[in-house]
């Protein structure tokens, strides 16, 4: 009875342990490791230089679920099209930099869909200016036929043509998005 008494509270210890250590855990840590985890995001090092290039140059064409419902992708002109996970620690100073473009009106005036690989919060969307066109893709659509691993933006023509790949953190990223959405 006592062998068993014991090792009820050395497992109550454990989890009390463990719950204390997830709610004083370091968020982006936790973001960082489940990014890692997913097979998404990668290393600070890994991602300290410019975007790579998405895998297929071409996005296909079709509808995403949102905060609204189903939205269609618009390929009848040039987009502006965000592809980022939410609270991905590699990611925050994409999202920093993308509402700090947004506030001095660097961005053109295009129209902008953002896909949140799985989900996201609208209302913290709003606050790294990333809510307009807000869609979700759970990978199969957008994240993972085009490769992308990190807060990537792109530029798609009319015909689903990637003009453009970068991050807002880039250097002469809102010279080239501009350039990019000129017909």
């Amino acid at each position: 009875m006592e062998g068993a008494r014991s090792s009820g509270l050395l497992i109550l210890g454990a989890f009390l342990l463990f719950a204390g250590v997830l709610a004083f855990a370091n968020r982006d840590a936790i973001a960082a490791w489940l990014d890692e985890l997913l097979g998404v995001g990668g290393s600070p090092s890994d991602q300290a230089s410019t975007t790579r290039a998405p895998t297929s140059d071409r996005v296909a064409p079709g509808r995403l679920d949102g905060p609204g419902g189903a939205t269609a992708l618009p390929l009848d002109t040039v987009f502006i099209m965000n592809v980022w996970l939410e609270r991905c620690a590699d990611c925050m100073p994409s999202f920093e930099a993308w509402r700090d473009l947004s506030a001095a009106g660097e961005i053109p005036d295009v129209p902008v869909v953002n896909v949140a690989y799985g989900q996201a919060d609208p209302a913290w969307a709003k606050q790294y200016k990333v809510s307009e066109g807000l869609v979700f893709d759970s990978g199969d659509r957008v994240v993972r036929p085009l490769g992308i691993t990190r807060f990537t933006t792109l530029v798609v023509a009319a015909d689903g043509k990637i003009l453009f790949a970068g991050s807002p953190t880039d250097q002469g990223f809102s010279e080239a998005l501009r350039r990019s959405v000129r017909p």
